[in-house]
């Protein structure tokens, strides 16, 4: 069945567009330690109280969030395309982790990376409190930039 665009136009009038959560109860966005009286919903009138999210859109939301830090990361730091996909991978899974402003806060480890310095880039990484709070993620990403392999959890 193809769906008639006009329940989609009236859908939005009726629902409204969200894009952070809220309380449907409510009609408030949701903000850290505040009460849930409704159903969690966002986008329009998504409950993800009863609904959650499908497999197919999961990775949608995956894909445009790695296409942002791949977009952030190639504005900030000129080089970052002439690494292999390997690397890049790195950089990407640690400024999707922490968020890209704070991976530019690494001058020492993008430094080394820049420079073609993997394995001391890797031991830098190792050093960091953000090695301690990710544990075996730093480990992988260690080890991928040392080697120049993918490596999986």
């Amino acid at each position: 069945m193809t769906i008639d665009p006009n329940i989609i136009k009236q859908l939005r009038g009726d629902e409204a567009v969200r894009q952070f959560p809220y309380d449907d109860a409510t009609g408030k966005t949701l903000t850290k330690g505040m009460t849930l009286i409704g159903n969690l919903t966002i986008g329009i009138g998504r409950n993800l109280s009863a609904n959650g999210i499908s497999a197919q859109e999961v990775d949608m939301l995956c894909a445009n969030n790695v296409q942002e830090v791949i977009d952030a990361l190639t504005l900030k730091l000129p080089w970052f395309g002439s690494l292999d996909s390997v690397r890049q991978g790195v950089l990407i899974n640690m400024a999707f982790n922490m968020g890209p402003a704070d991976l530019m806060g690494w001058g020492t480890f993008l430094g080394l990376v820049k420079a073609g310095r993997y394995a001391d880039a890797a031991d830098d990484m190792a050093k960091t409190p953000w090695a301690s709070e990710v544990g075996d993620r730093a480990k992988r990403l260690e080890k991928q930039m040392r080697t120049g392999t993918w490596v999986f959890a």
